[in-house]
């Protein structure tokens, strides 16, 4: 069970480490000083719901977003893995197995190489784990 739980936690930091990856790249990429055109055409672009908010705020929103839940989904199962993974159901591990492979088909279709390999590599980790854990 103790490589079962290590496989585990690793593929939580694995997820975490890409959203702070995500973080950091989305702060420095705005620390730059001049705005790219498209930038600045998404700032110049409207929406009005519940509210008038520009399009790059909606894009900063969900960037910010997706890399603060990154973190939080990866820390969530690293802590789980140190804590009571004895306790941990099956459909639990099925889950994070589903949930990681839905992540690496989507960061295959919409992002980078960097992005998808961490993804498959918590996939696989999961799938490690489950192995490990329940001797299939």
């Amino acid at each position: 069970m103790e490589t079962s739980k290590r496989l585990f936690g690793s593929a939580g930091l694995t997820l975490a480490i890409l959203g702070m990856l995500h973080l950091a790249t989305d702060i420095s990429a705005r620390s730059q000083g001049d705005m790219p055109a498209i930038f600045q055409d998404m700032e110049a672009y409207q929406i009005r719901m519940l509210g008038t908010y520009s399009l790059l705020q909606f894009y900063t929103g969900f960037s910010v977003i997706m890399g603060v839940m990154l973190v939080l989904y990866g820390l969530n199962v690293w802590f789980t893995a140190r804590g009571s993974f004895s306790a941990i159901p099956k459909n639990m591990f099925a889950f994070n197995v589903i949930a990681s492979l839905i992540l690496f088909v989507l960061t295959v279709v919409y992002f980078h190489p960097l992005a998808y390999g961490f993804c498959l590599a918590a996939f696989l980790l999961f799938v490690l784990s489950s192995l490990k854990r329940f001797q299939v």
